[in-house]
């Protein structure tokens, strides 16, 4: 089967505004479902504003035809929680709509990444007046603040349930835009990553690889 994308001519289809702090610098890297009981098409996305620590959060926006997206709210739809191991940000998410009820993966880090584009030293010298430091007996993610996957659920986009007991999957490496599929007859989560092997982007030499995980196990939502 052969696809022939065509770009829209509108693009793009969401921008940064200017009147939410949380999201006047970028809007970008969203998932989209379409709801069958609304008969609209739902986009989840990452946001950040510009501030030195960059927190991001997810925003969301529905739309009527898949093309002119109006956004849900002034706040996000998905926050950062300072007090559990995704104080620092909220990303990259991957939703899939099951039975009424949305899934989805996130990307998480323990601290706001600061502006992760500025030269390297530049970066950490920002980052080092709020990223503690840590010993080496304690998590891996607190240590490097780099990313790691949660599941949450919701039904209506109102209240959330995290599943934060353990962390959905956590490499000692970067595990990326996962994807997954709950597949009930074979009661099987499947998830589809890609991994960068050595946990760095400084070389674009490195492999990129797909990667794939299953689980049996039923996330559990209080």
């Amino acid at each position: 089967m052969e696809l022939n994308f065509k770009r829209y001519e509108g693009n793009p289809i969401l921008r940064p505004n200017p009147q939410n702090q949380w999201e006047n610098l970028c809007v970008l890297n969203p998932a989209v479902v379409f709801d069958k009981e609304t008969n609209k098409f739902v986009m989840v996305y990452r946001a950040g504003g510009d501030e030195i620590k960059h927190h991001i959060r997810l925003g969301l926006a529905t739309s009527d035809d898949g093309f002119n997206f109006v956004r849900y709210a002034d706040k996000p739809v998905f926050d950062v929680d300072e007090n559990d191991a995704d104080g620092g940000c909220v990303e990259d998410p991957r939703i899939v709509n099951i039975d009424g009820i949305y899934y989805m993966t996130y990307a998480s880090r323990a601290y706001a990444p600061g502006r992760y584009w500025l030269p390297i030293e530049q970066k950490r010298k920002e980052t080092s007046a709020w990223i503690l430091p840590h010993a080496d007996t304690e998590p891996w993610f607190l240590r490097t603040n780099e990313t790691v996957t949660y599941l949450a659920a919701t039904k209506d986009f109102e209240n959330h349930a995290h599943n934060k007991q353990k962390s959905f999957l956590c490499f000692r490496s970067h595990l990326h835009n996962p994807h997954f599929i709950i597949n009930k007859v074979m009661k099987k989560i499947f998830l589809y990553y890609f991994l960068l092997l050595f946990g760095t982007f400084s070389s674009f030499n490195e492999p990129f690889n797909t990667f794939l995980a299953t689980s049996t196990a039923s996330p559990v939502f209080v």
